[in-house]
């Protein structure tokens, strides 16, 4: 694309993400998440 259209690759790139982004943030709220429990009651015990 850089080479066909003469635009740095890292702008499409960044047009990608922009796009990616904001097709998440336009159905944020159809997203269903379970809060993180991580490991940190498992390692309490550990120094």
């Amino acid at each position: 694309m850089e080479k066909a259209f003469g635009t740095p690759a890292r702008e499409w790139l960044i047009q990608q993400l922009d796009h990616e982004l904001a097709e998440v943030m336009r159905r944020a709220d159809e997203i269903v998440v379970e809060p993180f429990q991580g490991l940190a009651g498992e390692r309490q015990g550990e120094a």
